[in-house]
Parts: C-alpha cells; structure tokens; sequence
C-alpha cells in the first residue's frame, strides 16, 4: 500500500464514522470536542478499521495516546509491515512524535 492510500483510506473511515467532519480532513485534526469530536464509539469503530484492515490492534490503554489523525497515520505506519518511515515524511505527519508512538 503506498501512503496516499493510506491517507486516503484514513480520511475515508473517518468520513464515513464522523461525517460531521466534513470532507477536509487534516493530520493535525484532533480526535476530541476542539476538532473532530468523535465519540467513543466511533473511536472504537476507527481502531476496529484499522484491526481489520491492518491486522495490527490498537490497546485501549494507547487510545487516548492517538490525539490527532496524523498520529493514527503515524501508529499505523510504526505498527504494520505495509510501511516504513520514509511513508511518515510522503504524509507530511508530525516527526516530533514518531517515537513516541512507534513505542505504544
């Protein structure tokens, strides 16, 4: 999978279990009330996504670590053999916090 699709499939999942948030989605977007305001389940539902899509699974105690879509992206591309990190760079997604996430 090249890391368009993935940002295009991220935006797509979103869209379609939070379709208040309209159609320009940003890595920066923030899952809660000051961004997407996604609820639980729907945050439940995106990590399912990724399970199903990904074959890799997001542990409850990580959820609240993935803030933003750029770090969904980022736990993804860290997490699943489908990537490496020169796919973070294509994305434009947040440096600062690859570590941090690659170690949830």
């Amino acid at each position: 999978m090249e890391s368009s699709e993935l940002d295009k499939w991220t935006n797509e999942v979103i869209l379609q279990l939070i379709p208040e948030s309209g159609s320009d989605i940003n890595n920066d977007e923030t899952f809660d009330e000051d961004g997407l305001d996604a609820d639980s389940l729907a945050i439940v539902e995106i990590m399912y996504s990724v399970t199903d899509k990904f074959g890799i699974e997001i542990a409850d105690e990580n959820i609240e670590e993935i803030r933003t879509v750029g770090d969904l992206k980022l736990y993804i591309i860290t997490h699943s053999d489908k990537f490496d990190a020169t796919d973070a760079e294509k994305l434009d997604l947040d440096k600062s916090r690859f570590k941090e996430i690659a170690q949830l």
